[in-house]
């Protein structure tokens, strides 16, 4: 009789917890606390455990800049709509193709020692599939038979951009995976890497060309078309021989707002609050800092020295250049960087001896001889006003204005 009463008791109880489980709101069991007082303030932080926008996931702009000059964007727009495509893939690969230049659009255009030809150096095997008896040397020709290209390869209008940590994801395929596809072809990019590999592939095997090649791509859609990789430089929004494009630094290109890396194009301010903590307490190592900020360090600074995820003047660069805000902006080094924007009054205003918050504007740099930050004003939603990180001491976080900064104000 005791053994039957027991079994009665457990089974109240484990109906009683069945129905615990079930009355718990869903998701509660998949957020943690420090994302519970985020989501609680309506901050969208990007998050690595649970993010609304997880880097894998999520789809750029469908809509090109207008960073990108005519004819150009005109062309690319046209041959993407028709193919089915997202635009901004099919750009950044031309581009990419002329070392972050857009050449004349008469050409003349380059042959590469290998054969390939035209203004997206089609090799002649691919060309006949998708050249549809066009010229291989026209612009349009080669804009339509490239887009119908990438579309056999998978591009769609939302396919996701893809990580550098992660860039080769098959399923849905990352256009980081086409991009090196375009560059080093499909069978070599089955062989050389996997899914869950890293930008050099499976086993650091992949192609140093094709891993420059994605870098690039990357850099080019996350920013706008504002930036690329050392080696290939920034586009600066110009034809030769042709007509300038809209290059404004202070709102470049209208990329998604939610590109995955916590870089939002343009936007000085949305892009610190997205690279650091909203709170305070976190260590130097990169494994302290957010998920978005690994992954966009390395793309502003490859050079990635002791200490450089807890340095002050890094994160200030990472946040300019990913944004787009200023590609040039100068890598580290806070009286280095104070001299850049002195030396550059056609771009910043500086302004010295502001000790009162309503001077300050949101964007605002604020750097001395030994410390600079982001101030972002009330846009954190908490009693922060700043965004910083300190060298030795942590990775980018939340902060606080105090007096003895120069003002560093990007012009309109």
């Amino acid at each position: 009789m005791t053994q039957f009463k027991n079994k009665k008791i457990v089974l109240r109880l484990l109906i009683l917890l069945m129905i615990s489980i079930l009355l718990v709101p869903q998701g509660v069991f998949a957020i943690s606390g420090r994302q519970r007082v985020i989501l609680q303030r309506g901050i969208p932080y990007f998050d690595l455990e649970v993010a609304t926008c997880q880097a894998e996931n999520v789809s750029v702009s469908q809509t090109l800049p207008d960073s990108i000059p005519q004819p150009y964007k005109q062309l690319i727009e046209t041959a993407s709509a028709s193919a089915g495509i997202n635009p901004n893939l099919l750009a950044a690969i031309f581009v990419t193709e002329h070392g972050n230049n857009w050449p004349d659009p008469a050409g003349p255009w380059a042959s590469s020692p290998v054969g390939a030809s035209g203004p997206f150096q089609f090799m002649p095997g691919t060309w006949s599939q998708y050249g549809q008896r066009g010229n291989v040397q026209s612009l349009e020709d080669s804009t339509n038979a490239a887009a119908r290209y990438l579309k056999a390869m998978g591009l769609n209008p939302d396919s996701p951009l893809g990580t550098l940590e992660q860039p080769y994801v098959r399923d849905p395929m990352t256009m980081l995976y086409m991009a090196g596809s375009y560059n080093a072809g499909g069978g070599n990019m089955d062989r050389l890497t996997t899914p869950t590999s890293g930008v050099d592939g499976k086993d650091g095997r992949l192609y140093k060309e094709t891993v420059t090649y994605v870098k690039n791509v990357f850099n080019l859609i996350s920013s706008g078309f504002a930036h690329g990789v050392p080696g290939y430089g920034s586009p600066d929004g110009t034809v030769r021989n042709g007509t300038a494009g809209n290059n404004s630094t202070s709102q470049v290109g209208t990329a998604s707002s939610c590109q995955g890396n916590g870089v939002v194009s343009g936007d000085i301010v949305k892009t610190a609050l997205n690279l650091a903590w909203p709170d305070r307490g976190h260590g130097k190592n990169k494994e302290d800092a957010t998920q978005a900020y690994q992954t966009t360090l390395p793309t502003t600074n490859p050079d990635l020295i002791n200490d450089i995820w807890s340095d002050c003047g890094s994160f200030v660069n990472a946040v300019m250049r990913s944004s787009g805000a200023d590609p040039d902006y100068y890598i580290r080094g806070t009286i280095a960087q104070l001299s850049y924007a002195r030396n550059n009054p056609g771009k910043y205003l500086v302004i010295d001896g502001i000790s009162d918050t309503s001077l300050l504007q949101p964007g605002d740099i604020l750097v001395n001889s030994k410390h600079t930050m982001i101030y972002v004003g009330n846009e954190s939603g908490t009693s922060f006003n700043a965004a910083h990180a300190s060298l030795g001491g942590h990775v980018p976080e939340a902060g606080n204005f105090y007096p003895g900064f120069s003002v560093v104000r990007i012009k309109k």
